[in-house]
């Protein structure tokens, strides 16, 4: 992502290989952004501890007859979990 430019409240997402980091064992993921006005250079540096979003519990709404919906979402969380 060298040299990617983005304006002012431009993101980028991306997707982050699991299984690999897993494989790895990576708990944190640095990203290290430098930006320039005509007078001055920032630099700013991201951590981001991996690991423990892993950890994190999806919540879904349970609705009355609706839990071929719930089985999907659960099942869709795991798929995620597991790519």
């Amino acid at each position: 992502m060298e040299g990617t430019f983005l304006a002012p409240g431009q993101s980028i997402i991306t997707n982050v290989d699991s299984i690999k980091m897993s494989e790895d064992s990576i708990e944190n993921i640095t990203f290290n952004i430098e930006y320039f006005s005509k007078t001055k250079l920032y630099k700013e540096q991201y951590k981001v501890h991996y690991q423990a979003d892993l950890d994190n519990i999806q919540s879904r709404a349970s609705t009355k007859d609706k839990e071929l919906k719930i089985i999907s979402y659960t099942l869709q969380d795991l798929v995620e979990k597991l790519l």
